[in-house]
Order: C-alpha cells, then structure tokens, then sequence
C-alpha cells in the first residue's frame, strides 16, 4: 500500500478538481493539487481533464486519480456533457466537495450541479479586473499580480484545504527513466543538451522565427551543444525538421506524438529549455530543467510564471510602454511590428542559455 492511502481506503473526504484546459494551466496545478494530496493522507482527490492531460500527473500520490473525459465525445459534450460529467463523478466516487480551478461555462455548470446537490463548490478567482488595468493601452497598472499557482491554493484554502510549497518536481532522480525519447536523442559525453520549443499558441507569444534559427545556429557551433526541437505538427514539423537537416547536432521532435509523458522524461534531461510564454515552459519547469522564458506581448506580471524559474532567466523588453497589450497574447499588435518580441537580440538569448550550462 501507498504511503498516501489509509487503511481499507477509508477517506473522510472525497474532492473532485475541475480543470479541462490549457495544458499550461493544467501543469500549473499539479504542484497545488500533489501537495494537497500529500498533506492530507485522509482525503480523496480526483482531477476531471481532458484524457491527452491526464499523461502530465506522473507520479501522483495514491490518494490522487485522474478522471479523464474526451469533450469531444458526444457523451461529454456540449449543455447535456455538463450533466453526464457531473452525474458521472457522482456515481462513481460521490465527491463531497467540487472545485473548479477553470473558471468557464462547462465548469461553472459543474459546480452549480454541485450546489444543487448539496455539494461544497468553489471557484477560482482569476483578478480579471486586475489584469486588465495591467494589460490596458494606456496607464496600465504595473504591479506584479498573484500567480495562477497562488491563485490554485487559494481556491483549495476556501474547502479548508491547506496547501505548501513541499513539491520538488515529478521526478525524484534520473536515475531510472529513460532520456532519449525513444531513441531520437542520443548525448554524446560531455555533451549539453538545449531544449527549443518556439512555437505557442499566438504571435503575440512566439519570438520570430528566423530570430530563432539565428538562435539555433549561434548554439550548435559550439561543439559541445546538442539542440532538441519541440513543435506540433503541420508547418511547425515543417519549420522544425528543416533546421535539422540544416545543422549538425539538431534533432526535431516535431510532429512525432511521443506523449507528455515521454516528453517530460526528455525534458527531466536537458540542461536548458528556451521557450515562450506557453505549456512548454510550464512542462520543463515540472521537471526541473532551468527554462529561458522569452516574453512579448504578455508579461510574468499577469501571473502565468513558470514554478520554481527563477527571475533571471526571464528574457523581454522591459521598456516598452505598450507591454503587456494581452493577457494570453492573442491581440493585435498595435504598431502591426510586434516589437516586443522583433527588438530581443538572438545573441542575448544564446548568453543566457550560455550562462545557465556553463553554471550547471
């Protein structure tokens, strides 16, 4: 028996966690949710996700399940999946207590069905209207706003929920987990491995692509440097697979569907990730590999920072007036330049990644 569960699986309480998407705000839970699993022994606890998301909670404590739904089935979707999700959470474990750490309508409804039924519900408070005087165009706010990581203990605090800060990654040691990601990546001895993922949902979040081959090619000169690609599909394994026919000691996982949970045994590995404001930051920080983040249209402020990252490694332009225009990125550049992100000099970030390997 798992040292998390109690004897005959007798839990005093049952507590279901609500959170659908995106997979950046999902692996932002996990160091909440596994630390108030593991704090609270006598507790059962189910997170409702997607089934894609449900690979990122390696290692959970015994008394954490993962209850995966494909909202995409008809069984799950639309007004009616709202009921046949909430009744089947209900038949199943009969939670005691709903928290909805998303926030939108599917959720929402889950939690009313919640309070109809006599269950305890709480809601994230996202401070939407502190995040629009931090993203408006003029006389914006600039203060540093409560992480999405703060604001997950937060709602756990209103069920009586304590949380800290104990968690330490998913992996407790290298040692028996298998880095090469299927055999696609080999280090050679005395090699550094440097992880690029430069694509994220919107342009207002992705650092210009040929900035970022300069990047790349800056890198792989030294001799020392192996570089590893993370993309999606389409035109990112497109992008991707090209640079590494390009250069020597650059290999593409674009497009290869490996799983998170594969991924994150990859990403354990790396000395260094670069990324944008999106899930991969948030992935490699899971597992403790240092991540350069590089910020444009939105800012750290906004409260997406990645755990346990520190400051320093955080590269944008802090003087511009403009920024943060977004919460998520997905605006319009008001100058049609995205300067934000066309001003970081590729060298600065290669100095980065530098000073990071070189101290490790």
């Amino acid at each position: 028996m798992g040292q998390n569960k109690i004897e005959n699986n007798e839990f005093k309480r049952t507590i279901a966690v609500v959170r659908f998407s995106a997979i950046g705000d999902v692996a932002m839970s996990i160091p909440v949710v596994y630390s108030a699993a593991r704090l609270n022994p006598d507790v059962k606890f189910l997170f409702a996700t997607r089934p894609a998301m449900a690979r990122l909670f390696v290692n959970a404590p015994d008394n954490l399940e993962v209850v995966a739904y494909d909202l995409e089935d008809s069984k799950w979707k639309g007004v009616k999946g709202f009921l046949s999700i909430f009744k089947d959470l209900k038949r199943r474990f009969n939670p005691d207590t709903i928290v909805d750490l998303h926030g939108v309508l599917r959720s929402r409804a889950i939690g009313l069905l919640g309070h109809l039924n006599g269950l305890k519900t709480v809601t994230i408070d996202k401070g939407k209207g502190d995040k629009k005087k931090l993203t408006r165009p003029h006389d914006k706010d600039m203060v540093k706003l409560k992480s999405t990581i703060q604001r997950y203990a937060d709602t756990f605090e209103k069920t009586g929920i304590k949380t800290d800060e104990s968690f330490k990654g998913l992996y407790d040691t290298n040692s028996d987990i298998d880095l090469t990601a299927g055999g696609r990546v080999v280090r050679q001895p005395s090699e550094r491995l440097i992880g690029i993922a430069p694509f994220a949902k919107h342009k207002g979040k992705i650092y210009p692509i040929h900035l970022m081959q300069k990047v790349v090619e800056k890198l792989v000169a030294d001799e020392s440097n192996r570089v590893v690609l993370f993309g999606g599909g389409g035109d990112e394994a497109t992008i991707l697979n090209r640079w590494a026919e390009k250069y020597d000691r650059v290999v593409s996982l674009a497009g290869c569907r490996l799983g998170f949970d594969v991924e994150l045994q990859l990403m354990s590995g790396l000395d260094c990730m670069v990324a944008m404001d999106s899930a991969n930051m948030h992935l490699a920080s899971l597992v403790n590999t240092p991540v350069v983040s590089i910020w444009g249209a939105t800012h750290p402020y906004v409260g997406f920072r990645p755990w346990g990252q520190p400051d320093d490694l955080v590269i944008q332009e802090e003087d511009l007036c403009c920024r943060p225009c977004s919460v998520f990125g997905d605006k319009e550049c008001g100058y049609g330049d995205y300067r934000c992100m066309t001003m970081i000099d590729p060298q600065r970030i290669v100095d980065k990644v530098n000073q990071v390997t070189h101290n490790s």
